[in-house]
């Protein structure tokens, strides 16, 4: 193999442009809320041409990268890519790939840190950390919940879109409250709210003045939520915001890390 004289570059180190161009492409309209977008605003995005921006994308169309509606000239994420993203989101598993954020989150909080799946009408809890040398909380890492039950299920439904929401709460059969006989919908209302403006909810009861569960949700690469983390331990009062706030920040690393494909996050 040739080596590389003093101040040759190295060939490795090298960009294609027109390979960076098309990956920027893809990026931009991943990016978008409905994964679509118009000729000019793709060149203008990337910062090429018209002309070199038609090209990249008539040959990502090709692959199936990218496809293009005749009728208004509108290109979109292409069936392939999503195929394959659907085959990544399979074939991850969770519960690995948060295990060290809930073992941080556990010690920093001093509570047990636990991972919940949405799967239809349920939440599977398919993972959980305990903080060392505090007073267990145990979780049962199969443990099934309804979707809406307690601080996760509030999690959840406030971070769907709004029509959602109300369908899920004109329900008559809700576990907010953990019991549907016993829900409060005014408290909950207001639980709601507090979970918009904080980005994690709180248990209602817990059956111990002093035990407390926090929940906040965590996302796909398509924005809506997969599921939710949650720490359950004893927390004083003011000590409920700054551990919140700390769940917050874990869910939103653990969203990023399933956006981007990568663990890499993990270390940031």
């Amino acid at each position: 193999m040739k080596k590389s004289s003093k101040g040759e570059k190295n060939d490795y180190n090298q960009m294609v442009p027109a390979v960076e161009q098309a990956a920027k492409i893809i990026i931009y309209l991943c990016s978008m809320p409905n994964l679509q977008s118009n000729l000019t605003d793709i060149s203008r995005s990337v910062g090429i041409s018209k002309s070199k921006a038609y090209a990249i994308l008539n040959t990502l169309q090709k692959f199936g990268f990218i496809s293009r509606n005749l009728s208004t000239k509108v290109y979109s994420v292409g069936l392939y890519m999503m195929s394959v993203g659907q085959k990544v989101l399979d074939n991850i598993d969770y519960g690995d790939l948060a295990s060290p954020l809930l073992k941080g989150l556990a010690e920093a909080t001093r509570s047990t840190a636990a991972l919940g799946l949405i799967a239809g009408e349920s939440q599977y809890v398919i993972s959980r950390q305990e903080a060392t040398g505090q007073l267990r909380i145990s979780v049962r890492p199969d443990k099934v919940f309804p979707l809406t039950y307690g601080a996760h299920g509030k999690a959840i439904v406030c971070s769907l879109p709004q029509e959602e929401q109300k369908k899920i709460l004109a329900d008559s059969t809700l576990y907010f409250h953990k019991d549907p006989q016993l829900l409060d919908r005014k408290l909950l209302l207001k639980e709601l709210e507090e979970c918009r403006r904080t980005g994690f909810a709180q248990d209602h009861k817990t059956g111990h003045a002093m035990v407390k569960i926090l929940a906040a949700p965590f996302f796909g690469p398509d924005g809506r939520p997969l599921g939710a983390l949650q720490i359950i331990g004893f927390m004083e009062g003011p000590e409920i915001p700054t551990y919140g706030k700390k769940l917050v920040e874990v869910a939103l690393r653990f969203s990023t890390m399933l956006r981007s494909g990568s663990a890499s996050v993990i270390a940031a």
